[in-house]
């Protein structure tokens, strides 16, 4: 039985020298992406009526955060949240090994 208050959620990470492409999934089926490049972060998902996003910004203007098992997006200028989905530890380490020259990552205070 599939919970019908089930959220959207980071499964997977592929990463290559370019960039880190997150596959997000919704009850067990891919609905979206987010590719994070050195230059820009553009995301795409549409996982239930709910949770939909689709955008491009650029990597200078975005912290990345993690924080109550969530990978959080937010701008930096207002810190308003772009996204937030549900993710694990390891694979929002992926991200921030591959930022890590770029200083975005945040730890909760």
């Amino acid at each position: 039985m599939v919970s019908i208050f089930s959220k959207p959620v980071i499964a997977s990470c592929e990463e290559n020298q370019d960039s880190c492409i997150l596959t997000v999934h919704f009850k067990s089926k891919k609905c979206g992406f987010i590719k994070i490049s050195r230059e820009r972060v553009i995301f795409q998902f549409s996982c239930g009526w709910n949770t939909i996003g689709k955008g491009a910004v650029d990597i200078a203007k975005v912290l990345f955060i993690y924080e109550n098992s969530r990978f959080i997006v937010s701008k930096i200028s207002d810190n308003k949240e772009i996204f937030a989905l549900r993710c694990n530890q390891d694979l929002y380490n992926i991200v921030y090994d591959f930022l890590s020259s770029t200083k975005r990552r945040r730890e909760p205070e």
